[in-house]
């Protein structure tokens, strides 16, 4: 089964963004962590126990303890090799063009998105994962 974890502090967000994910990709499995601290533990915790790595990973810039592009340097050293097999998804509120060209710097992430998540951007990560 194919999964996505959603990182982003808002739960409301996190709670519509789930749906539009089920109602376009029914047989997705979907993770959710409210700030980027807890998504990392979850991820080295996936890791050690021999899971396979999430397929997506979509997350948010601006959050309280530790930002998307913290999160994004992290993702990209090599204590997290195994995120290599990971698409990451900037999903944001920003509206910054420099957040839109710093995307473009980071390998690891496929695409930025602006909120709200929509059936079509669903399908590019569907793209990406199936």
């Amino acid at each position: 089964m194919k999964t996505i974890f959603l990182i982003d502090d808002d739960e409301v967000t996190n709670f519509i963004n789930k749906r539009i994910i089920k109602l376009n990709l029914p047989d997705v499995e979907i993770h959710v962590a409210a700030n980027a601290t807890e998504a990392i533990q979850r991820i080295k915790q996936r890791n050690a126990d021999n899971l396979p790595a999430f397929d997506a990973i979509m997350i948010d810039i601006s959050m309280p303890d530790m930002d998307g592009w913290e999160f994004m340097d992290l993702m990209e050293t090599d204590e997290f090799y195994f995120t290599n097999q990971t698409s990451f998804f900037m999903l944001t509120s920003s509206v910054f063009e420099d957040d839109l060209n710093r995307s473009k710097t980071k390998k690891l992430i496929r695409s930025f998105f602006s909120k709200p998540l929509d059936a079509n951007k669903v399908q590019e990560i569907a793209a990406a994962i199936l």
